[in-house]
């Protein structure tokens, strides 16, 4: 970037970029790289993603539920005018209607980030990061996993084994489902080099168990992010061209990757870099005597989720 633009409107428009070509423009400089490797950036930069939605079916009443989740940073609220940083609201398809939630709220030090969340048996998991003081007064980030219980409606954290609590870039992690078990994708680059991603998951539900199952790299195409995985267990991926120019829009495309044969199999599906969102679906009669309608958000009157009662259809099938 020039040298005619101060350095800090190149830092608030760093601080607006997607992770991985965040992850990419540390190449561009040494102050860049520099300033994206440390700490307090990881922080604030996590801070942003500072809306969180879940959606998810309570079993014990079968009412759906959308959690909407803000937490109100200091740069937000300099005069620290919101007592409660943490603003929950659930919606209860059963009420039509909006309530705060209070119980057991997450620590004011921790910040979800920006990717969404797995829902798994009865909790939405998301990923986050809290800033803890180490020995000798030096401040670091720790990455965790904060879930919340669509039936009882507490939050809850899951730690991460140290190889991913310790990651300095909290955006190289992910969360998804694999056979009904929560899975943390890990994203691994190097400068000049092509991603490797591995595939972590969460044995029986303990926390303390996570295993690596495997890793994803193909010298064939070049890996943009792991989105979701097939009821198989095939990860899908975003790949694009090799096109090393940090400011080219590449085509990419949806393919189903066999982690053990390393085969790719295109699904049909292409677009830019970064555009794609994969979502995993399960069909119900939950919603079949209701009638289409629209949640809005009252703080911006923006409408956000839409309910539809007919079948869904998709581009494939998992």
């Amino acid at each position: 970037m020039s040298d005619n633009i101060p350095f800090e409107l190149q830092l608030e428009i760093i601080k607006r970029l997607p992770v991985e070509p965040l992850l990419r423009f540390r190449s561009v400089s040494k102050t860049w790289k520099s300033l994206i490797d440390s700490s307090d950036f990881t922080a604030d930069y996590a801070g942003k993603g500072h809306l969180g939605l879940g959606f998810g079916v309570c079993r014990e009443t079968n009412d759906p539920k959308i959690v909407n989740i803000r937490h109100v940073s200091r740069e937000e609220d300099p005069q620290g005018i919101t007592s409660i940083p943490w603003q929950v609201q659930v919606f209860n398809l059963s009420t039509g209607a909006w309530r705060s939630v209070f119980n057991n709220l997450p620590r004011n030090s921790v910040k979800l980030f920006r990717h969404p969340p797995a829902f798994i048996d009865k909790f939405l998991y998301w990923v986050a990061t809290d800033k803890i003081t180490m020995d000798g007064g030096v401040k670091s980030c720790c990455n965790l996993i904060i879930s919340f219980d669509i039936t009882s409606e507490e939050f809850g954290q899951v730690d991460l084994p140290d190889t991913l609590a310790r990651d300095r870039y909290c955006g190289n992690l992910r969360v998804s489902k694999l056979r009904k078990s929560l899975v943390v994708i890990e994203e691994c680059r190097k400068v000049d080099d092509d991603p490797t991603f591995f595939v972590w998951m969460m044995e029986d539900g303990d926390s303390k168990s996570f295993t690596k199952l495997f890793g994803i790299h193909t010298p064939d195409a070049l890996i943009v992010g792991v989105l979701e995985f097939r009821k198989s267990g095939e990860p899908i991926l975003e790949v694009g061209k090799r096109d090393y120019s940090w400011y080219a829009l590449c085509q990419s495309r949806l393919v189903d990757y066999e982690p053990y044969s390393k085969h790719i199999g295109n699904l049909g599906i292409d677009g830019k870099d970064f555009v794609f969102d994969v979502s995993s679906y399960m069909e119900t009669l939950l919603l079949h005597d209701h009638p289409n309608f629209t949640v809005y958000d009252e703080g911006n009157k923006s409408s956000f989720y839409e309910w539809r009662s007919e079948k869904s259809r998709s581009c494939f099938t998992s």
